[in-house]
């Protein structure tokens, strides 16, 4: 897609069509980050989004916890019983 540069007051931007934004996620906020010399930007999403309803799902699945019956190091080499 081609998008015109243009002046805003003090700075320069670019005028992204509505139902480019709504499919991308996009609300109040946008992130921006340089990546191989371009301009990468991506939507603000809450912090841990999604994670209650896959814990849910992971529960409701009858699926044994992720990490039950894996030994760790300390578990091998540390713990006496």
């Amino acid at each position: 897609m081609l998008v015109k540069i243009v002046d805003m007051d003090n700075a320069r931007g670019i005028q992204l069509p509505e139902d480019l934004m709504a499919q991308c996620g996009f609300t109040d906020e946008a992130r921006l980050t340089m990546k191989n010399g371009g301009l990468f930007v991506e939507p603000v999403r809450p912090v841990r989004q999604g994670w209650a309803e896959a814990a849910q799902e992971l529960a409701e699945s009858g699926e044994p916890p992720l990490l039950a019956d894996v030994p760790t190091q300390w578990d091998l080499t540390e713990w006496e019983w």
